[in-house]
């Protein structure tokens, strides 16, 4: 984009000091996607007046997939459920002498 004249050398070089693992580059990203797409409709560029809201209801819904993702890919579970999972295999350990006790005996 560089390259094409799409973008100037201050916002490629910001792009790329930004943290590869972080979430300040995606949501660079799409601001940055968003302001051409307001500057394309202020330039004319497309013949639809709600072409706008729709663009910006779209730009958030993508936002809101993407921090979905990042936050299951923390991995991060509830303390209810991982308390739970422990309880369960407690139970199995603590029971599970007495049901092999007929074939294996003490």
């Amino acid at each position: 984009m560089l390259s094409r004249g799409i973008m100037t050398r201050k916002q490629y070089e910001f792009l790329i000091d930004i943290h590869p693992n972080g979430s300040g580059s995606q949501s660079a990203a799409l601001q940055w996607l968003y302001i051409r797409l307001i500057k394309g409709l202020e330039e004319g560029a497309f013949g639809n007046a709600n072409l706008e809201d729709t663009l910006t209801a779209k730009i958030l819904d993508l936002q809101d997939s993407m921090d979905g993702i990042r936050h299951s890919l923390k991995g991060n579970i509830p303390l209810a459920y991982a308390h739970f999972v422990q309880v369960l295999v407690d139970s199995f350990f603590v029971l599970a002498p007495f049901g092999l006790y007929p074939e294996m005996g003490l």
